[in-house]
């Protein structure tokens, strides 16, 4: 086990770079802070232009980051390069939502929100993603309002060129949708009885979705099967929910604790507690072998843990 400290009051995204070798955590303050875990070198605070990290996504096929901070739009940074770049230009009109990245990292697409006179347009945007991360524009299409959920728009459904998340208005019917991407072609939908849910993950192979509502865990098939649901217990809060990489695996945070359970049976397998502050965003690393957790005692630590 190791804490990498960290410089801002509290991180509630992580992320791990698909070599294993980065850990990245956003939240408060300006920029994010990334540690070489395998060097086990210092963090380091880049991307200082953005402010309030809300996205973290790693592009696959080149480990370029990109972030979506709430402030000062999209950026991206290598991490082989030191190279960091605005990845869309900044007005403060236009908001864009989380980028959802392909499998192979070539392909970016991002929700965005335009302030007219006449109220908010939405539209969705794909963008080619170059060496770098440079983007070029294209297409885009007229889009629904995308509920967020987490901070999370949607994502691209492994192995497909669907984008999946929520969707639909508040106080009104929705669900979970998935879309192809360029022509907005409905696949399939989900539809749920409540739309104001916590956090949400789909699953490594696309299949299931998990998320939580009113603190309770529902994991549920995207062919319609019936959800499992693990009750709250009285007063239980729950935050910071992952898959692990082999889809057999569901970690969470509550108090102080982080549990891992079995996905299928809810039966817990481990539970941790470090003592650095009650656990907000949990990340498995890409060969399953190690987890990161982010603590919010005021100073910003992640904690590093093997699971062998």
């Amino acid at each position: 086990m190791r804490v990498l400290p960290g410089p801002t009051k509290s991180n509630s995204v992580l992320a791990w770079s698909p070599c294993g070798r980065f850990v990245v955590a956003g939240g408060t303050g300006d920029g994010v802070t990334i540690w070489d875990v395998s060097a086990g070198e210092p963090g380091a605070r880049v991307l200082a232009g953005g402010h309030g990290g809300e996205a973290l996504r790693f592009a696959r096929g080149t480990g370029v980051l990109f972030v979506s901070f709430r402030s000062c739009g999209l950026w991206s940074y290598d991490p082989a390069t030191g190279h960091q770049r605005r990845g869309l230009p900044y007005d403060y009109r236009t908001g864009h939502g989380a980028p959802a990245l392909s499998d192979d990292g070539r392909t970016l697409v991002v929700r965005r929100s335009r302030y007219v006179n006449t109220g908010s347009v939405y539209a969705v945007a794909g963008y080619t993603v170059g060496d770098g991360g440079a983007l070029a524009a294209r297409w885009e299409r007229p889009s629904e309002r995308w509920l967020l959920s987490g901070r999370v728009d949607f994502v691209f459904r492994p192995g497909t060129d669907q984008l999946f998340g929520l969707s639909g208005e508040w106080g009104g019917p929705g669900g979970f949708a998935w879309y192809t991407a360029e022509t907005g072609e409905a696949v399939g939908t989900l539809a749920l009885e409540s739309v104001r849910i916590g956090p949400w993950e789909l699953s490594p192979d696309g299949a299931r979705v998990a998320w939580f509502l009113n603190h309770a865990l529902h994991v549920q098939p995207l062919d319609g099967s019936a959800a499992r649901v693990l009750p709250a217990e009285p007063g239980e809060f729950r935050r910071g929910l992952a898959w692990a990489p082999d889809g057999r695996t569901l970690a969470y945070a509550t108090g102080r604790l982080v549990r891992l359970i079995d996905a299928d049976t809810f039966e817990e397998r481990r539970a941790f507690d470090w003592g650095t502050g009650k656990p907000r965003a949990v990340a498995f690393s890409p060969d399953g072998l190690r987890a990161a957790v982010s603590g919010d005692a005021g100073r910003g630590w992640v904690t590093v843990f093997d699971l062998d």
